[in-house]
């Protein structure tokens, strides 16, 4: 929950997109990166110190996924999905941990999705990774209730965002449908 005078910071890759929001929220601080390399949260980190802030509440929700069966869909693409969805996730919790227990606690919200729940097929590696991202928040949590520091893992449904059109889920028709009938992705 954002309190009063807290400061948001937006990070994405899509700088255009960060200054919009920034703009709607009024105030707010923008960094645009590619999480999905693998120095970016260490160096995340390290721009956010050198605006004197620190990371009271990481909201660790970048992520994508493909729909398709496993053996047709490019493996190089099935990596970048498990590097961002489960390799990011991990490293950015990672790196703040350290400024959470230097002030004395934080939250961290991890996104997974009701595709934690269940396999997945046509979509196997997402599925897969989000599995992975409720485990692994699940183990956080018991590791760090006692320390002052949260740790939860949201799991929405399927949800109008760009995310259909990158899994290539529009091709399905109605998003609508989709919704309403989400095990028979």
């Amino acid at each position: 929950m954002r309190r009063a005078g807290d400061e948001v910071v937006l990070v994405a890759r899509r700088k255009d997109r960060l200054n919009q929001l920034a703009a709607e929220l009024g105030k707010a601080h923008v960094i645009a990166a590619d999480l999905a390399k693998p120095k970016a949260p260490a160096e995340l980190l390290k721009e956010i110190r050198s605006r004197d802030l620190w990371v009271r509440t990481l909201i660790n929700n970048a992520g994508f996924g493909l729909r398709g069966r496993f053996d047709t869909l490019p493996l190089d693409r099935q990596l970048e999905m498990i590097d961002l969805n489960i390799r990011s996730l991990t490293n950015l919790a990672f790196v703040v941990l350290d400024d959470m227990r230097a002030n004395g606690g934080g939250a961290i919200l991890n996104v997974a999705s009701t595709a934690a729940f269940q396999p997945g097929p046509n979509m196997a590696v997402y599925f897969a990774t989000k599995a992975y991202v409720l485990s692994f928040t699940e183990a956080l949590h018991e590791e760090w209730k006692d320390r002052g520091i949260k740790v939860s893992a949201l799991c929405p449904g399927p949800t109008r965002t760009e995310f259909g059109d990158v899994a290539g889920i529009k091709a399905l028709g109605s998003f609508d449908r989709l919704a309403m009938d989400a095990g028979r992705w």
